[in-house]
């Protein structure tokens, strides 16, 4: 029995010495894990306020990443701040700091504030996934300690420093293609994929932006999506995330951003960007009777490869229909419907002031209806971002 006890008591400390220590690692909430083929694995851990992640890694850069993340999802706007307390200088351009990601995948879009041991605080950003890096030409702050912090604001990032986590020098601003929640947190490469580098992080804090939909909008999603959509509001643009296999027959499955109107009016977007999943992707503006994924309802959107269209339900639970003509131009590209009485017109523009006709039909519908936003991936278990701007909905 003895002997059984001192086997047991050396596997739990080989246990604790493999996963950093016994118990859970980070608290609730966060994660952490390799990005990309590192050679030899990292680890993360918390304790009393101090973080400890071991990385190796090519480099965070060029078109596909090598390093260790611990993260958290943020949805919509907010910060990440932290003081890169040490950073073991495996190489000059070793990397320890603060990141927003759009997803795990290695070539994916980012930013990044970075403390390196010879070369200042940089920052990195990757502006859409498969794209290259591109990094500040200036060097600005020190090596560790040094704070960093970022700043989203929809896809706008803005990186800082600073000596004392009081004092903030910009250190620049970056245009990322970032979903509604997006990836954020610390991130350490050793820039030598041979060796496991070591950084400790202090005074960690994510903040998130007030996220309440604001009056009158609502946000939903109608049908089967999954995953589920998102929808955040930032200084006049709209970003959605969304997945749904389409909005059409027999049901739609969609995320829809709406208000109520009553009686005659009208809806004008600008589609500023859709990640086309599939040629049929669809992001737009649409009245709808109710949230019934069968309801009536007519819509004019951008697709991902096939223009302008309008489609609509004529009544629940009827056959859906198209204009069957491929008008205006894949995003970025205006669209606007317009109400009077049963009478719905579609109109699409390339610069928000001269406006084609796409279609017009007659839908009867409620005085009151649903009129708003949006977005269907057209691939259930995909999801797809979309931007849009200049919403406006008019009664009368």
């Amino acid at each position: 029995m003895r002997q059984w006890r001192q086997s047991l008591v050396a596997m739990v400390v080989v246990v604790a010495a493999l996963t950093g220590r016994a118990g859970a690692a980070l608290p609730d909430g966060w994660a952490g894990r390799d990005v990309g083929s590192c050679i030899v694995p990292g680890s993360s851990l918390e304790s009393g306020g101090t973080w400890t992640v071991k990385a190796s890694g090519r480099d965070i850069g060029g078109t596909g990443d090598t390093f260790r993340f611990v993260y958290q999802t943020l949805k919509g706007d907010g910060s990440v701040v932290a003081r890169v307390a040490s950073l073991a200088n495996t190489n000059e351009w070793a990397k320890a700091g603060v990141m927003v990601r759009a997803s795990l995948d290695k070539d994916e879009s980012f930013a990044m504030a970075a403390v390196t041991p010879a070369n200042g605080v940089r920052l990195q950003s990757r502006p859409q996934q498969g794209a290259a890096a591109t990094q500040s030409e200036a060097k600005a702050g020190g090596p560790a300690p040094y704070w960093v912090k970022l700043e989203r604001a929809g896809g706008a990032v803005t990186a800082s420093c600073s000596a004392d986590g009081k004092e903030w020098k910009e250190v620049g601003k970056t245009d990322v293609r970032l979903p509604v929640v997006a990836y954020v947190g610390l991130c350490l490469t050793s820039h030598d994929n041979s060796t496991l580098g070591a950084a400790t992080f202090d005074n960690v804090a994510v903040t998130r932006a007030g996220g309440a939909m604001p009056a009158p909008w609502k946000a939903a999603d109608v049908g089967a999506v999954n995953p589920e959509g998102e929808s955040a509001l930032n200084a006049g643009k709209w970003t959605l995330t969304a997945a749904g296999a389409d909005i059409w027959d027999p049901s739609d499955s969609f995320h829809f951003v709406y208000q109520v109107l009553s009686g005659d009016g009208t809806i004008v977007a600008k589609v500023l960007r859709l990640e086309a999943v599939d040629g049929w992707s669809k992001c737009g503006v649409m009245v709808r009777e109710t949230l019934n994924p069968a309801s009536a309802h007519i819509m004019a959107v951008v697709s991902g490869s096939n223009g302008v269209h309008v489609q609509l339900r004529p009544s629940t639970d009827g056959a859906c229909l198209d204009s069957a003509q491929n008008a205006g131009e894949a995003a970025p590209y205006w669209v606007k419907l317009q109400r009077k009485g049963d009478t719905f017109t579609g109109f699409c523009s390339k610069d928000g002031k001269e406006w084609a006709q796409v279609h017009q039909t007659d839908v009867k519908m409620a005085k009151d209806v649903l009129v708003g936003l949006c977005l269907t991936s057209h691939n259930e278990g995909q999801a797809t971002t979309a931007e849009v701007s200049d919403v406006t909905v008019t009664q009368g």
